[in-house]
């Protein structure tokens, strides 16, 4: 496990660092202070419901967690090694965990061909974030290259290297959450999936799989 803090506050002390490469600006989201920027993804239709949903839950139970040890506010790059494999996932921790509080998390999952930091520059969930406290998580899918032409093995039709490979990528998503807990309170009551595409077929089977685990899903141009 490693990581990268990108922009703003200190690293965790338990985990060292090590060079990643930085995210791309976000865009801003529509209903925040104009910028100039507009948001193409989180705007409305299906991903809007989505933030109703984060903005109007319940807390629930977290992990303990030492104080001072918690994430800091800003924006971290992290290797998880899942199945052999180096996976990376991009998270935007925002002001309010500063508080100290369980917050809930957001899986912005890309489509099929495309990479965390394409739909983190794209989806305007970052902005999200930071207005309703949630820490925006942008994982990475699995492919030959690093970082590039990246999928999600969604089920038997769907998609390329992580389908043809076998990658359980249900089990990644979980992993990822289990060790996002570790970093930072995390609210697991409030764990929710959104995708486009290959990203929304994703949600759907980890919905089918671990719907234990996850409050919600917001498919986007995915079939089931």
């Amino acid at each position: 496990m490693s990581h990268r803090q990108l922009r703003g506050g200190s690293t965790n002390p338990r985990i060292p660092p090590v060079a990643r490469h930085p995210s791309p600006p976000v865009q801003a989201d529509r209903n925040a202070p104009r910028s100039g920027r507009r948001e193409p993804w989180a705007r409305g239709g299906g991903f809007g419901c989505l933030f109703l949903l984060l903005a109007s839950c319940a807390s629930g139970p977290s992990d303990s967690f030492p104080a001072g040890d918690a994430l800091a506010p800003g924006e971290y790059d992290f290797v998880l090694s899942h199945q052999g494999r180096s996976r990376y996932y991009l998270v935007h921790v925002p002001p309010q965990a500063a508080a100290g509080t369980p917050l809930p998390v957001l899986l912005a999952l890309h489509g099929g061909g495309g990479n965390a930091e394409q739909f983190k520059a794209e989806s305007g969930f970052d902005d999200v974030g930071t207005r309703e406290g949630v820490l925006v998580v942008h994982p990475g899918g699995s492919g030959m290259l690093p970082r590039t032409l990246l999928t999600w093995n969604a089920g038997t039709d769907c998609c390329g290297f992580a389908l043809d490979q076998g990658v359980d990528d249900v089990r990644f998503l979980l992993a990822l959450v289990e060790e996002l807990a570790a970093r930072t309170p995390v609210d697991r009551r409030r764990v929710y999936v959104a995708g486009h595409s290959n990203g929304g077929m994703m949600a759907y089977r980890v919905a089918a799989e671990a719907g234990d685990r996850i409050a919600a899903i917001v498919p986007v141009g995915g079939a089931m």
